[in-house]
């Protein structure tokens, strides 16, 4: 919730949460992809035992970089506002002269925080580019989506999950590997076909409260949160005994 709501104003985030050593290298690349193309903050919103972690990881020969657009004309004007959501940006170092500012600011750039003309303009220009491409951003797996109790979990509670749903067909996983923007459409097709929905979360509760506001909508009042605080990890028989506890 910090890493999305960490800021004042309007504006979208995109965090990724990997459940191992080697999703740490794997979304970092997409991170910075991701970074490149929708030109946002992009945060790989890893825990405590991940950061601890030992494991293989697989490396490529090369990183899949995908090249941004840049534009060619001269001068670049307007390089906030021309047509697209995400319009063509010169990279650092070519040559072009690009005002940055974190404030309100118009096409050009320049800042102009008392506009509410400009305001209108750019905040919704700075949302809607994540919000309308959330099929592109939201990354999710899932197994056993029509099972009767769907686990939903993401980061490290998900590695204790896989051990629980294999072999089965009466539980199901759902793991979030985008949690902002939050993959509502795969929320909301689990709830509508399982009996209930269990959240593993490492903390109090935050990611579970939008997935009930979500399975709510899809008319699934049926969501339980299982806990767990102070670094421990959900272990398989702990998340078998809290499936028996809500069935």
């Amino acid at each position: 919730m910090q890493a999305r709501w960490g800021s004042h104003g309007d504006y979208e985030i995109i965090a990724l949460a990997p459940n191992g050593v080697q999703e740490m290298f794997d979304l970092t690349v997409r991170a910075f992809n991701l970074a490149d193309k929708y030109r946002v903050p992009v945060i790989l919103l890893s825990d405590g035992i991940i950061g601890h972690m030992r494991e293989d990881v697989d490396l490529p020969e090369r990183v899949p970089i995908k090249p941004h657009p840049e534009p060619v004309e001269r001068p670049l004007t307007t390089p906030y506002f021309c047509p697209g959501w995400v319009p063509k940006f010169p990279t650092f170092g070519k040559g072009y002269k690009v005002h940055i500012s974190g404030l309100s600011h118009t096409g050009e750039g320049y800042p102009e925080a008392a506009d509410s003309a400009v305001a209108k303009e750019l905040i919704p220009h700075l949302c809607d580019k994540i919000r309308l491409s959330r099929l592109d951003l939201c990354e999710t797996e899932t197994i056993n989506p029509d099972a009767e109790t769907v686990i939903v979990a993401y980061g490290t509670p998900a590695r204790a999950a896989y051990d629980v749903v294999m072999g089965r067909k009466d539980l199901g996983l759902l793991r979030l590997k985008t949690i902002w923007p939050l993959p509502e459409e795969a929320i909301r097709e689990v709830a509508e076909g399982a009996s209930r929905l269990l959240v593993l979360e490492m903390n109090m509760g935050q990611l579970f409260h939008e997935i009930k506001m979500v399975a709510l909508e899809a008319g699934n009042p049926n969501v339980y949160l299982f806990p767990r605080v102070g670094g421990i990890l959900h272990t398989p028989e702990d998340i078998l005994a809290k499936v028996e506890e809500i069935s």
